[in-house]
């Protein structure tokens, strides 16, 4: 046998195998009508449409939820400035106390005098108050 009868051979083996594969396939190939693929097509279509409705709603759902928790971060960010604030004013009135806890200038007055100081308080607190 020569290269070229080789190759020849070959080519009808192959031709053969391709034949007998192609009356198989149409033998056996179809398992399912038609008209079943188009309804699995159909109904793969409507819940396509169904996802794609329910991908918008989640992505305004996403944006609404970005938009408060920027403004809630926002609040909580001035409300940290806010308190860090505070806390240094308590820490500077805590470092003019006395030790003790008690103000020289309460301490400088009679009893009396701590008497007066407490209604001339309530007096302008009441008038706070009305106003």
């Amino acid at each position: 046998m020569s290269g070229d009868n080789k190759i020849v051979w070959a080519s009808i083996i192959l031709n053969v195998l391709l034949g007998v594969g192609l009356a198989l396939f149409i033998i056996f190939g179809r398992t399912k009508p038609i008209p079943k693929y188009e309804a699995e097509i159909a109904t793969l279509e409507t819940l396509n449409e169904s996802l794609i409705s329910d991908v918008d709603d989640l992505t305004k759902e996403n944006k609404d939820s970005e938009k408060r928790y920027n403004k809630l971060d926002a609040k909580y960010r001035l409300t940290m400035i806010d308190l860090l604030l505070s806390d240094d004013i308590i820490k500077r009135l805590q470092a003019k106390r006395p030790t003790n806890g008690k103000s020289p200038y309460v301490d400088s007055l009679s009893d009396d005098a701590i008497i007066g100081e407490f209604t001339g308080y309530f007096e302008r607190r009441a008038k706070r108050n009305k106003e």
